[in-house]
């Protein structure tokens, strides 16, 4: 069976911890710096941020690469969906963080603007249109939403739908959910899926540009069809750049269509490029050309 990015990332790691064991052995190191590398390698955590628009394909792209399962829904309507960490547990469990009544209040705030008021902006259209969204759908809660509010709820990992299902019962509070999963090649690993910028809850936006701070590296999924468009581009030129992250790895999903139409795999990764290469000209920032010349 192929091994996958997680398995041999655990293996280094324990190649490692062998060879400070043995370098205490032959006196090279003290036993308590063999201990700091073993404590390093044990606590240190590789946090991965997934970014990309709607329905780009990051539920289908993590269900392969870490469940090997169908394991999360499909995307939720743009900007409703929670943000979900993906990490170790011994047992297979949710953990779901709900708004505070402040940023429900906010949210309740958005909600009740006029459409005709932000006519024109997009922006601020999709804000009022999520919120009018939220709003709606917390009426399923009736009158244990205020108790919920500010909360923290642990559950069964198999009612995931209901907090980030695009009809899931809590999906209008849930600001974030932790996902426990038993799979050892999760230990030290934190995968976040980051539901997107331009949120209408400003803390939950500032929450994915926390974790993507700290991120030590990011995968953004592009269409194979119509990559880097301008969505795509407010997202990496504005959103991720805004946060800081070094290293941004391009993911190429849903290409089974041009490669059905007679495109090889090279000429489909070169349009990519191409499309890349493009967007940073336009973008008109000298740090990006002088990248490109050495791309």
């Amino acid at each position: 069976m192929e091994q996958n990015l997680f398995e041999e990332l655990q293996e280094r790691k324990q190649h490692l911890v062998s060879i400070a064991k043995k370098a205490t052995e032959y006196g090279w190191i003290t036993l308590e710096r063999q201990q700091e590398i073993i404590d390093k390698l044990e606590n240190d955590t590789l946090t991965i941020g997934v970014i990309g628009q709607m329905k780009c394909g990051k539920s289908t792209f993590l269900n392969s690469f870490v469940f090997e399962d169908d394991v999360l829904p499909a995307a939720t309507t743009p900007m409703t969906a929670a943000l979900s960490v993906i990490t170790y547990g011994e047992d297979k469990k949710i953990v779901a963080e709900f708004y505070t009544k402040d940023e429900w209040e906010e949210q309740k705030m958005q909600a009740s603007r006029s459409l005709d008021e932000v006519q024109g902006n997009s922006l601020e259209e999709s804000k009022v249109k999520a919120a009018k969204e939220l709003v709606e759908k917390a009426s399923k809660l009736g009158t244990s939403l205020k108790s919920l509010l500010g909360k923290t709820q642990e559950d069964q990992f198999e009612n995931l739908i209901n907090y980030v299902g695009a009809e899931g019962k809590y999906i209008s509070i849930t600001k974030s959910v932790t996902i426990y999963y038993p799979k050892e090649y999760l230990k030290g690993v934190e995968i976040v899926d980051t539901p997107g910028f331009n949120d209408p809850i400003v803390s939950r936006e500032e929450r994915t540009k926390a974790f993507l701070k700290k991120a030590d590296v990011v995968l953004m999924m592009l269409y194979a069809g119509r990559p880097f468009d301008a969505t795509d581009r407010d997202i990496i030129f504005q959103n991720v750049r805004q946060c800081g992250t070094g290293k941004v790895i391009i993911g190429i999903n849903k290409y089974d269509i041009p490669y059905e139409n007679g495109e090889t795999e090279e000429e489909i990764k070169n349009y990519v490029k191409e499309e890349i290469y493009k967007a940073c000209r336009a973008c008109d920032d000298d740090t990006l050309v002088e990248i490109l010349r050495q791309a």
